[in-house]
This record gives structure tokens, sequence and C-alpha cells, in this order.
């Protein structure tokens, strides 16, 4: 019975300590027209949005807070 209760309370413990405190979600000021192609990832930079408008591809950035650092940036123009 003193094994089960210590099993537990070390069960417990590692549950209620493991929790990630994120902050709650943030919505981003990001509009991208309709029919566009849109690809993204996450790293510890940010949010990184790359998408095609024009026929070129672009680049944006948002960090944590939902604000866009870089936006628009191209990455390959449309005669390229």
């Amino acid at each position: 019975m003193k094994k089960l209760i210590l099993c537990a309370l070390i069960l417990f413990a590692a549950f209620g300590y493991s929790q990630n405190y994120w902050t709650s979600e943030v919505d981003i000021n990001f509009l991208v027209s309709s029919n566009t192609k849109v690809s993204s990832f996450v790293d510890n930079n940010g949010i990184h949005i790359v998408y095609s408008r024009n026929g070129g591809i672009r680049y944006a950035l948002v960090n944590s807070n939902g604000g866009v650092t870089k936006y628009d940036k191209v990455i390959e123009s449309e005669s390229s």
C-alpha cells in the first residue's frame, strides 16, 4: 500500500510540475488575398510565413505577440 501511495504521489508531482506555461492564443493581423498559396512554420524566432503573390514568392515574420516584424519581403520575383 505504501508503494502505491508513493507511486501516486510521484505521478501527481510529475504531471503537476511538468505543465507548460504558454501564453494564450494571439490573433495575427496578417491578411493574404484569396487564391494565394500559403505555407508557414514556427521556430524560436517566430512564425515564418511564405506565400505567393502576383507570381512571386514573398515572406513575412510574425513574433510571438502577433506583431508582424517583416512583411512582404520578396524572395523571388515574378520574372526570375
